[in-house]
């Protein structure tokens, strides 16, 4: 998962990013509808992580906090 400062969320494949080799944005995937909260706005996320049961949490700028839950 990759963030950008403009709210977007990519996805790429892990390969791609150890195959050492630079690719261009073609090879990544916009996500950012997927991960479309419930309530708030994910503005400009900073950081993911995972808990200890896999659960996957986005972390926005201005200190919010989202859980993605499963579809």
């Amino acid at each position: 998962m990759i963030g950008d400062t403009d709210g977007s969320i990519y996805s790429i494949e892990q390969p791609v990013l150890t195959d050492g080799f630079l690719h261009t944005d073609f090879d990544m995937e916009l996500r950012s509808a997927d991960f479309a909260p419930d309530v708030g706005t994910i503005d400009s996320p900073v950081g993911f992580a995972t808990n200890s049961n896999g659960a996957l949490f986005i972390l926005d700028t201005d200190g919010e906090v989202f859980r993605v839950d499963p579809a």
